[in-house]
């Protein structure tokens, strides 16, 4: 028994721990854009084995190639899940707005308010669904 409780503390602790470390949307994207540059250089030095490349070059090549395969791996699945919380947090902040519209707001008001944040919203979908790697 103390055992399972000492089990999930530490899975508690975990989950505190990575949920505390969420990468916004714009870090999420640069991240994402920098493991593809480094993906694209590692497999263009792959390109350039030749007749003079050694084994151990080649393997050393093959390896960064595949770490890097990886990363972006890592960094899409990143890129998602700050997507996700981004498009959360935009429609909370919506009906939160909405919500919060006085009782006693003329029809004008509510809808000055609404439109406003229906534009935000807007914005922050837009910004979700784009991720644009400058190219060298």
């Amino acid at each position: 028994m103390k055992s399972r409780f000492t089990i999930a503390i530490l899975l508690l602790s975990m989950f505190v721990v990575t949920g505390c470390i969420s990468k916004s949307l714009e870090e999420a994207q640069v991240d994402f854009c920098q493991a593809l540059v480094a993906y694209g250089d590692a497999v263009q030095a792959l390109q350039n084995v030749n007749h003079s490349t050694t084994v151990e070059e080649l393997q050393a090549a093959r390896d960064n190639v595949s770490d890097a395969r990886d990363a972006v791996g890592d960094a899409a699945v990143d890129l998602r899940e700050a997507r996700i919380r981004s498009a959360e947090n935009a429609w909370e902040n919506t009906q939160e707005a909405i919500n919060d519209i006085s009782g006693d707001a003329t029809l004008g008001e509510a809808a000055a308010i609404v439109r406003r944040q229906a534009l935000i919203l807007a914005t922050e979908i837009d910004k979700i669904s784009n991720v644009s790697c400058r190219r060298r």
